[in-house]
């Protein structure tokens, strides 16, 4: 049937009129290009204006405080885009389109970085909270203990140490905080060089943990030399602890499902915002809509983040009071509302946590 069919539609075809060839031809190209368009993949990235997340999900302390009306910002990426939305987007002010050989990870490793600086820095900000609201209350207490030095990048593609292993011995030497690392790297690869060095091939021993297990694994990394001529193994790290929420004071939960959903590190300090507000008696928010980005280290230091320019778009339309930027971020989220036309006088530029409580001291009541 369908043979009969189409030997029936191409003799009309080829009985009609010059005009009807020449319109069903030019309709045919047309539908070819489109489908064209619309399928085919460019190897370009996508980043355009996110969400709002609450930091309130990801953790919760056990107490009746306010968690205030504070938000992360994200962005959304979109790999694999079409001919036609690179087409239509290419122009569009407030979306950025990158190309992946740009790029400093592999997909894969940066899906893995994600999710260990989101652990990191949930971390982070739970440590800082609960140090600073024991200023002010001495009863508040976190049980932490130190565990390693978890790795977060290893662009060593001989390395059996892997991101989300935590370090825990150097060739046989127990690591106690970031420093330890500093002084053996210098012995074995740097300018203290000293006893049992390394040169450019040889393999480093690292014993290692994995963060939801005690058992010790054997792991090596190869040294090899970067472009600036000294050695390296490729090992990004930080420090990392074990914090006991349940014999805290006062007790905390972490939703684990809801913070591997959106990983990174951006919204680290509006995160240690949410648990400090909840840790102590006043809103520091005073009921206002409170926003940011920017990560949270240990010392309470702000750091920078990616997608800038799109966040503050997000932020502006929300209508929040303030929009908390690291202070590298600040001239590029200016900026960005320069162009779009917004008033930014609600971003604000911040170094530290303490930064971002003496901007909500200044703030009035929301009415």
């Amino acid at each position: 049937m369908l043979k009969v069919y189409l030997k029936d539609l191409f003799d009309r075809f080829i009985n009609s009129k010059l005009i009807t060839k020449i319109l069903i031809i030019t309709l045919v190209c047309i539908e070819i290009f489109l489908a064209f368009i619309c399928f085919y993949k460019v190897d370009y990235e996508l980043t355009t204006p996110g969400s709002l997340g609450n930091p309130y999900n990801t953790v919760k302390v056990n107490t009746e405080n306010s968690p205030g009306y504070i938000h992360t910002v994200s962005v959304m990426t979109f790999n694999d885009m079409s001919l036609l939305q690179y087409w239509l987007m290419k122009n569009e002010v407030k979306v950025e389109i990158s190309d992946p050989e740009d790029d400093y990870l592999s997909n894969d490793a940066e899906k893995k970085y994600g999710v260990v600086s989101k652990r990191i820095s949930i971390n982070n900000a739970i440590m800082y909270a609960y140090k600073l609201a024991k200023e002010k209350d001495d009863s508040i207490n976190l049980v932490s203990t130190f565990k390693g030095l978890i790795v977060s990048i290893s662009t060593n593609t001989e390395s059996t140490v892997e991101p989300d292993h935590i370090i825990t011995e150097v060739e046989g030497q127990k690591l106690t905080c970031l420093s330890d690392i500093t002084k053996i790297y210098d012995e074995l690869l740097g300018k203290d060089r000293k006893g049992n060095v390394k040169n450019e091939g040889d393999y480093i021993n690292f014993k290692v943990v994995k963060h939801n297990s005690d058992e010790v694994l054997e792991k090596q990394a190869k040294v090899f030399r970067k472009e600036d001529g000294t050695l390296s193994t490729g090992l990004s790290v930080q420090e990392y602890y074990h914090l006991d929420g349940e014999n805290s004071n006062p007790k905390f939960t972490v939703n684990y499902n809801e913070y591997f959903h959106a990983s990174g590190n951006s919204g680290g300090a509006m995160l240690c915002l949410s648990i400090y507000n909840q840790l102590i008696d006043e809103d520091v928010t005073k009921g206002n809509l409170i926003c940011g980005t920017g990560t949270i280290n240990l010392d309470g230091s702000i750091g920078l983040i990616g997608g800038i320019e799109q966040k503050v778009v997000k932020a502006y339309l929300a209508s929040v009071k303030v929009f908390f930027v690291d202070s590298g971020d600040y001239e590029a989220a200016v900026n960005a509302c320069k162009e779009y036309g917004y008033d930014y006088s609600f971003i604000k530029s911040v170094s530290t946590f303490e930064d971002i409580l003496e901007e909500l001291s200044k703030l009035e009541e929301y009415k």
